[in-house]
């Protein structure tokens, strides 16, 4: 009978748990979606390389500027660069002799 009882209170516990934790992660899914619906702000263009380094082109949709940070596999990220409201830019984020960017993503600070 205590064995039962502990298993009950067992799983009380971790009932109430799961049912405080699920408005946490409902309330990080919102932000993630209020951070994604941002993202439509910058556009990936194009990446290439020049005499000695290597560019990413971005495209900024908004009618503000916006700072983005390119993710470098197995090497520091690198940025913040920013790019004004309704334009493209052409940025040099790295030597040729490092890997390519595979991604960027929003950031203000340096990653």
């Amino acid at each position: 009978m205590l064995k039962k009882l502990s298993i009950a209170t067992a799983s009380i516990g971790v009932l109430a748990m799961l049912s405080i934790a699920a408005p946490a992660q409902a309330g990080t899914q919102a932000a993630g979606a209020t951070a994604s619906s941002a993202a439509t702000c910058l556009e990936l263009i194009k990446w290439y390389n020049g005499q000695s380094t290597r560019f990413v082109r971005v495209k900024n949709h908004c009618s503000g500027a916006s700072a983005f940070c390119v993710d470098v596999p197995n090497w520091d990220d690198k940025g913040p660069f920013w790019v004004d409201a309704y334009s493209t830019k052409d940025v040099s984020y790295i030597s040729r002799a490092l890997p390519q960017g595979r991604a960027i993503y929003y950031c203000t600070e340096n990653p």
